[in-house]
């Protein structure tokens, strides 16, 4: 059968592509001062750096060489240096508990929405847009800005990072304490009769 929609229709998907052509254009400009940037930045006093590197990373090479022949691969020292790392593993925990809570929000939280408080699909993800983006970008420039002030440390900035990603996990449960009641639904929540 033939399929009769007009500009007008509301079914109508016209010109879906030109967001993602105008999102595309704009990364490659926003992109193009990075061409102009030097490979790496001069540094002071280099041509001395790099003897001393040399003088004090020679007996290291040398000792790290005789332990990768100890050892038929380097890769479980290498395992077990990495996972000594207190930086790399809280970085690590942050990144799973952010990436596990952005997946159940985006996942869960429209239909959540329109079930509890009777949004439409589109009211639902405008609001989560509405309310996360500015929190998202204060938390950005805040956390900048107070990692600045108090010249804080790698591992001082993972264990915050840690902190507020559990705090921020366990105020996100508590949004399933503010229900509505059920909505009145023949067969569902109330007899066909009545």
């Amino acid at each position: 059968g033939d399929v009769f929609l007009s500009a007008t229709d509301t079914r109508w998907v016209g010109a879906w592509w030109v967001g993602f052509l105008v999102s595309g254009v704009l990364n490659l400009l926003a992109a193009v001062p990075f061409f102009f940037l030097p490979r790496s930045l001069p540094q002071e006093g280099q041509e001395h750096r790099m003897e001393e590197l040399q003088e004090t990373l020679q007996p290291q090479i040398l000792e790290s060489a005789k332990e990768k022949e100890l050892t038929d691969t380097g890769f479980l020292v290498l395992l077990k240096k990495l996972l000594k790392n207190g930086v790399y593993m809280l970085f690590l925990l942050v990144t799973v508990l952010q990436f596990s809570a952005f997946v159940g929000f985006m996942s869960f939280m429209p239909k959540y929405l329109e079930q509890q408080y009777g949004k439409s699909a589109s009211e639902a993800i405008l609001l989560i847009g509405v309310y996360s983006l500015p929190v998202i970008g204060v938390g950005y420039f805040l956390g900048g800005f107070l990692m600045k002030k108090f010249k804080t440390t790698t591992y001082m900035a993972a264990k915050v990072g840690l902190g507020t990603s559990v705090t921020e996990y366990l105020l996100y449960l508590l949004a399933f304490i503010l229900v509505c009641k059920n909505a009145v639904m023949a067969g569902l929540t109330v007899t066909y009769q009545g």
